[in-house]
């Protein structure tokens, strides 16, 4: 994905970024940025995220997320408009999911 954005940026005529932000995934990717490409990053801003996941963690993450909102009454399908956010849901695939996201040496 990095890889990816830096051939946009590239091909946008920007020779460097101020900073580089994100979380989670995002953070990983901030941290990509700053080591693939540090002359290009000014500064990286990283927000709540680990070390990298083996393959077969971030299938099992992706696996657990989707397996609660959908099941859930108040789901519909992400079209919340006028509707009830499913909070219940989300908490759920969240707490399920943080033990396979993290590594095990942030656990």
């Amino acid at each position: 994905m990095v890889r990816a954005q830096h051939r946009l940026v590239q091909r946008l005529g920007i020779d460097r970024l101020h900073a580089v932000i994100g979380g989670c995934m995002g953070g990983q990717q901030a941290l990509e940025w700053a080591i693939t490409y540090p002359a290009m990053v000014g500064n990286a801003v990283v927000i709540t995220t680990t070390a990298p996941r083996p393959r077969r963690t971030r299938s099992r993450y992706s696996g657990v997320m989707r397996h609660h909102d959908p099941r859930r009454p108040d789901w519909n399908a992400g079209d919340y408009y006028g509707r009830s956010f499913p909070v219940a849901g989300l908490g759920a695939a969240v707490a399920a999911a943080v033990p396979l996201w993290m590594s095990r040496e942030a656990m």
